[in-house]
């Protein structure tokens, strides 16, 4: 999910764990705890490109991590920044623990990929039942979050609203999982109307709700893409994504075209420029429009060197063509 929900939710967790005893400084340290497994995102832009998006959601989202670095965080709390708190090292640890195995297990839920078991498995997990925005999702701990910032400790009210934030957004959550069984069958029934044919079907949500879902449904040579609207009557409208595999033949056995294929799960399509610059799209997380012309949201291009290949990640513009 978005640093903005790690740490709305871990600023509810806070108060839940040791919100009455610490107040305000629970709130702080459950922020920090929410963020914890990102910290990745500070060194990644010092990785070659098709390393650095390995990197990210890797080892720090590994419970080995998070056991490992849980301790350390709550004795640096315990002795250095709430040096005078009576709160023991140990219950700060099982703070930080607790806001970083939520974190992980959120980022779960979405298309990504995470690396949850690292170092003893280099397997991503992803469940793809949520984007990673979702304002359904995140409304309630945001509220919740800056709630906390002006109402007064040990009240009743304030130990109700953490849990009622929480429970709100993790009732959403299997809601996500039964729409996305749900969307699966709607796309699977759209492409037997059109008489399309294909293998595999996925689904995945797009940003910022779970109304609208993204369909890859794999060919032999490609995929048919469409986008569902749950709040729309119009029919799925289907088009076909060429694979252009061949394009990457002289390179299928350089290191950096494997990391790319390892991070997309084999889903992408390939360009090729006038100027011999080739491009990488990661299907996965959809384009910035329906249109043929729109832009992917990922994407990477690939720049021969003799035998080996520079990847520079590209920036979309922003501009929404449907």
């Amino acid at each position: 999910m978005d640093i903005i929900t790690h740490i709305a939710l871990g600023t509810v967790l806070g108060e839940i764990v040791l919100g009455k005893k610490e107040g305000k400084k629970a709130l702080f340290v459950g922020a920090i705890g929410g963020i914890i497994p990102d910290l990745d995102m500070f060194i990644i832009s010092f990785f070659e490109p098709t390393r650095a998006v390995l990197l990210h959601r890797g080892l720090t989202h590994s419970l080995l991590f998070l056991i490992l670095i849980s301790p350390l965080v709550g004795w640096l709390i315990s002795s250095k920044l709430y040096k005078g708190s009576e709160t023991k090292p140990k219950q700060w640890a099982i703070l930080i623990f607790i806001t970083g195995v939520t974190h992980v297990i959120l980022d779960l839920f979405t298309n990504y990929g995470t690396g949850i078991l690292l170092p003893f498995s280099n397997s991503r997990f992803a469940f793809s039942t949520i984007a990673i925005v979702d304002v359904f999702f995140s409304t309630p701990l945001l509220i919740a979050s800056f709630w906390f910032i002006f109402s007064k400790t040990g009240t009743r009210l304030r130990i109700m609203v953490p849990w009622f934030a929480i429970f709100l957004s993790t009732l959403y959550l299997p809601y996500t999982v039964i729409n996305k069984v749900h969307t699966n069958s709607v796309f699977e029934n759209a492409l037997r109307q059109q008489k399309l044919s294909y293998f595999q079907i996925k689904a995945y949500p797009q940003m910022p709700t779970n109304f609208l879902w993204l369909c890859i449904a794999k060919t032999k040579d490609g995929y048919w893409v469409g986008y569902y609207n749950q709040l729309s009557k119009k029919n799925i409208a289907f088009r076909f994504i060429p694979k252009n595999d061949y394009w990457l033949i002289d390179y299928e056995k350089n290191p950096k075209i494997q990391r790319l294929k390892r991070f997309s799960k084999n889903e992408y399509s390939i360009d090729h420029s006038d100027n011999g610059d080739i491009i990488f799209s990661v299907l996965r997380f959809g384009w910035l429009g329906k249109s043929a012309k729109a832009e992917p949201l990922i994407a990477y291009k690939i720049i021969p060197k003799g035998n080996d290949v520079e990847v520079v990640k590209q920036k979309p513009s922003l501009k929404i063509k449907n």
